[in-house]
């Protein structure tokens, strides 16, 4: 009835690092990781407010981790602590993960430039199932569309 998940119920037990290492082997790619109790927060939220520094690094390591998910309050997970340590944990993984959000994708040579300049070939570090070529020529679909569609002035 709380919507608390095993994670939840972990974290509030202690900073119990092997169980939640347990549980996250279960299924590494479980997006549990990201559901929110009925308080409006994730286990990442949790682990910040009850100063779980073990669990929240272990925590950051999940390829699904969301950080960006707000409480109910409005409040992101390093403002659920007080522990400048947690909050440098969680400030470095967000800016590790912004350089990887930074990339250009150049369909006409499908290949992606990073932020520094280099070329490579597009390689998705998760599967995805998402053709950008396929979406790409979607959109041009589209826009040819209406201004077909469109009358002249």
């Amino acid at each position: 009835l709380d919507k608390c998940t095993s994670y939840h119920y972990c974290l509030e037990r202690g900073d119990n690092l092997e169980i939640l290492e347990l549980l996250l082997k279960v299924d590494p790619n479980d997006m549990t990781v990201n559901m929110r109790n009925s308080s409006g927060l994730t286990p990442l939220h949790l682990a910040c407010q009850l100063n779980r520094k073990k669990c929240v690094q272990r925590l950051l390591q999940c390829p699904g981790i969301d950080l960006n998910i707000l409480t109910l309050d409005g409040h992101l997970p390093e403002e659920m602590t007080r522990n400048k340590q947690i909050k440098r944990i969680i400030q470095k993984k967000k800016s590790c993960d912004t350089k990887k959000i930074f990339l250009r994708y150049d369909s006409r040579s499908s290949s992606v430039t990073n932020l520094s300049g280099e070329t490579q070939p597009y390689q998705s570090e998760i599967q995805s199932t998402i053709n950008i070529d396929k979406i790409a020529s979607k959109f041009d679909e589209m826009k040819k569309n209406v201004r077909q569609n469109t009358p002249n002035n």
